[in-house]
């Protein structure tokens, strides 16, 4: 079960002034790890593969957390998602050549589209766990944006589940596209990890804490 809307994520070009930039924002460090190795299922979505890579994670009183990533090259294309200008990083738009298909895939994370005075298809996610809400507006592309992990804009939204495993079983019975569950250590934590993937550029992290042995 999808408990939060846990962080966005983008990739940077210079990680120390990202820092530097997101601290002068207002946000705070929850963590800093630098060259700890790049998970393997991330390799088709890289436009070059890094071994290592290095992230932050950063939080704001009333806005999502955002996570930064510095790859050993720059971010390379741009992705179909973007923060609106001026806004806080809830508040999010997508270029999509099918907003049916990206309605339908941000449908299986919690999203629920309505339609704005404007005629726009606006996605919106809040949870009863959760303060924040946050909304995705469709706008409309000449054609699908290749999702990327290391391109310019918001590469991911990432979301914190009950069982990473479970997860993915129900999104492949949905017929969502979606890698193999990883297991790696973040910020001390053992975490398991997969990608699922959206027609429209889309790209979603869900993650969960690894099983100890007395769960089993």
């Amino acid at each position: 079960m999808i408990i939060a809307l846990d962080h966005l994520a983008r990739a940077v070009p210079d990680f120390d002034a990202a820092i530097a930039s997101m601290e002068a924002d207002g946000y705070r460090a929850k963590f800093i790890v630098r060259d700890v190795p790049n998970p393997q299922i991330k390799r088709p979505f890289l436009n070059r593969w890094s071994d290592t890579h290095s992230l932050a994670l950063f939080v704001r009183e009333g806005g999502l957390p955002v996570e930064i990533l510095s790859y050993d090259h720059a971010p390379c294309g741009h992705s179909a998602l973007h923060v609106m200008p001026e806004a806080e990083p809830t508040r999010i738009y997508q270029h999509t050549a099918d907003p049916e298909q990206t309605v339908s895939f941000w449908r299986r994370f919690g999203f629920q589209p309505r339609q704005t005075d404007e005629g726009r298809i606006l996605l919106r996610w809040q949870s009863s766990l959760s303060a924040i809400i946050c909304a995705i507006e469709l706008r409309q592309a000449p054609e699908p944006v290749e999702g990327k992990l290391d391109s310019l804009g918001i590469n991911s939204l990432a979301f914190l589940s009950s069982n990473a495993k479970q997860e993915r079983e129900r999104l492949i019975g949905e017929g969502c596209r979606v890698t193999e569950v990883e297991s790696l250590m973040v910020n001390g934590k053992k975490l398991e990890l997969f990608f699922a993937i959206g027609t429209q550029g889309e790209i979603c992290e869900v993650f969960s804490p690894s099983p100890t042995k007395d769960s089993h």
